[in-house]
């Protein structure tokens, strides 16, 4: 079903008044309109006397010439304190404190953020742990289990190296062209 019989069948489930109505353009442009338009409408205002072709718009004689002279005479005439700001002293005194407020709370944030990167490094920490407590603790916390993976890991990648350390490059690239016939895999 095409979309537009989807939407006017649903619009008709809904009984809107759309549902109804036909799907022509209900207005008619006469052919080649828009090409003469702006011709018609010129040829209207002129014939009425509202628009003329020559130019309305034109400046002082020297105008361009005389300009920045004006414009810096009329800035020295400007009294000076016209855009000022006067504040009270007592003002003044608060935004200078809130100032250094502001930047004493910032260096103290970012030191004690520097400070509790710094201390947090497992490495500095460790580094300052004797060897003799470290020794204690393991013998204290480590049960069979970790022992058992630690130890089984071990034995794994041990055996990885015993079946692998045999292998040349050639036999591995055999081994590739052979199981991916016509790839290029390595460079």
């Amino acid at each position: 079903m095409k979309p537009e019989h989807e939407i006017i069948k649903e619009l008709q489930e809904l009984q809107s008044p759309l549902a109804e109505m036909q799907r022509a353009m209900p207005f008619h442009v006469p052919d080649h309109y828009f090409d003469t338009l702006s011709d018609e409408l010129n040829h209207n205002l002129i014939a009425e006397g509202k628009f003329t072709s020559a130019n309305t718009f034109s400046t002082p004689v020297n105008y361009f010439e005389h300009l920045p002279e004006q414009l810096l005479a009329k800035a020295k005439a400007t009294p000076k304190n016209r855009f000022s700001i006067h504040l009270p002293n007592w003002t003044l005194r608060q935004i200078r404190f809130a100032a250094a407020a502001i930047l004493l709370i910032s260096l103290g944030i970012s030191s004690l953020f520097y400070l509790s990167q710094r201390n947090n490094n497992p490495a500095v920490i460790l580094s300052k742990v004797k060897g003799q407590e470290l020794i204690e603790y393991a013998q204290q916390n480590v049960d069979d289990y970790d022992i058992y993976m630690h130890v089984n890991h071990l034995v794994s990648t041990q055996k990885e190296d015993i079946y692998t350390q045999h292998l040349s490059a050639k036999d591995i690239e055999q081994y590739l062209n052979e199981t991916y016939p016509g790839q290029q895999l390595l460079d």
